[in-house]
């Protein structure tokens, strides 16, 4: 730990970072939770396409019955889209049944201008349309399709957790046992926005490096000066760029207490005098 303005010790990350990252892993979180959801209920309804057809193929015709079941989605009229509805039938005994009706289909889909409904003999309740057995091919592409989608995102929710995760662990590690590095400004710009000032600053900061200075762009509050003229400005890093946190003149995103900002402040105002 190689510091001179900064305390040579352990440093602390603010609460309000570990907040953010807290609602930014919530968030992950339930895109992963709603990607596992949709991938499930994609799977499930491709085993309803083969329980139809069989249902379809060894069924009662209703005696009596309706479905309000239509077209109640879609992204591109000829590529995908949602059936959903209810249906009410009576069985040959003449008792009442209701079920839902819900499924997608891709590259194709039923004749909704004829309707009928068949019932499984050994169970009464279980039924099929003649909407979802048409349109079964229709339905397996858009169980596939759907599925893959689903699943791929759900994995890269779960890698955006993932690094969001690892970037916390990171920062506070060199928070702790971060060197002290100082960038070069190459240029400060007040951040306007609707032309208003933010509070912010655009910089642009060079960080030497063993193969040469790289250049980086940050939109921050002002910076912690280090050198004469603010020609430098104060991080904390382990040694390569992606681990590099630059300090703020309130010493954002650090933890520390008034005694030591007291003389973090005083060091850095020796060094801006030269």
């Amino acid at each position: 730990m190689k510091r001179t303005i900064l305390p040579a010790r352990p440093l602390r990350v603010r609460a309000s970072g570990h907040v953010k990252t807290a609602l930014l892993l919530l968030l992950m979180v339930a895109f992963v939770v709603g990607g596992a959801l949709g991938t499930t209920w994609f799977v499930s309804s491709g085993a309803s396409i083969g329980r139809d057809k069989d249902i379809w193929a060894r069924g009662i015709p209703a005696a009596d019955g309706s479905i309000h079941a239509k077209r109640t989605s879609k992204l591109i009229p000829w590529l995908i889209a949602n059936y959903d509805g209810t249906v009410s039938y009576v069985d040959a005994e003449g008792a009442r049944y209701a079920g839902d009706v819900d499924f997608w289909t891709m590259f194709g889909g039923p004749d909704t201008d004829q309707a009928e409904l068949r019932y499984d003999p050994q169970h009464h309740d279980r039924f099929a349309i003649n909407w979802g057995v048409e349109a079964s091919g229709a339905r397996w592409r858009a169980v596939i399709v759907m599925t893959v989608l689903c699943a791929l995102l759900t994995l890269a929710f779960a890698f955006g957790a993932w690094a969001i995760l690892q970037n916390a662990r990171g920062e506070s590690r060199v928070a702790a046992t971060g060197d002290e590095v100082e960038l070069r400004v190459v240029s400060c710009k007040p951040q306007v926005k609707e032309g208003k000032p933010t509070g912010k600053y655009v910089y642009e900061l060079e960080l030497d490096l063993p193969d040469g200075p790289k250049r980086i762009h940050r939109e921050s509050a002002w910076l912690l000066s280090c050198a004469p003229n603010d020609a430098r400005v104060l991080g904390l890093w382990h040694g390569n760029p992606a681990s590099l946190i630059l300090i703020a003149s309130d010493l954002a995103p650090l933890v520390v207490g008034d005694a030591e900002r007291a003389e973090i402040n005083a060091r850095a105002e020796r060094a801006r005098a030269g």
